[in-house]
């Protein structure tokens, strides 16, 4: 499992979108919240952007994948998170805006414990895809890839990012 900063880097980005949408439905009202949301937002994605360019730095090897299955299709699994906006939440009353930040703490707690990790809108916006691989040895892992396609038997230049999640090396040969 990748480190607690990975999981915490990979967790609010995967959440940016959702604080930008957050910025936009309650800024107009409470211009400090709205402020705040667009602050993280734009923190969470520069992080997460900074996280990966950092990493692409790093020494990588190269993995034969033996059995592959694609994981884009999981990020739909926010889609109920992303509707927290749009229900109407009064966030003047103390109650709700403590219940909403409750709900956030949960969630975070769920997902950076968890394979949730993986599955995130944010990097599939940057263009990154999700796929599901097995390498020589039996190793199951999590491979972040630019391509859309990777091929069964194909060696593939990877970053460790965890230990079971890779980065597949930009530029690598």
């Amino acid at each position: 499992m990748p480190n607690l900063l990975t999981r915490i880097v990979l967790f609010s980005s995967s959440y940016a979108p959702l604080f930008l949408i957050m910025a936009f439905k309650f800024g107009l009202a409470h211009h400090r919240l709205g402020l705040g949301m667009l602050l993280i937002s734009a923190f969470s994605v520069a992080s997460v952007h900074f996280y990966l360019r950092t990493a692409a730095t790093l020494g990588c090897d190269r993995v034969v994948v033996e059995r592959i299955s694609g994981k884009d299709t999981e990020a739909m699994s926010y889609i109920v998170t992303y509707l927290i906006p749009f229900l109407d939440i009064k966030i003047d009353e103390p109650s709700n805006y403590i219940s909403l930040l409750l709900l956030f703490l949960v969630v975070a707690v769920l997902y950076v414990h968890s394979n949730l990790i993986y599955i995130n809108p944010t990097l599939n916006m940057m263009g990154y895809h999700l796929f599901e691989i097995e390498i020589e040895g039996g190793k199951t892992s999590a491979l972040l890839s630019k391509r859309s396609f990777v091929e069964r038997g194909g060696k593939i230049p990877v970053i460790s990012l965890g230990d079971q999640i890779f980065l597949e090396a930009p530029n690598a040969s």
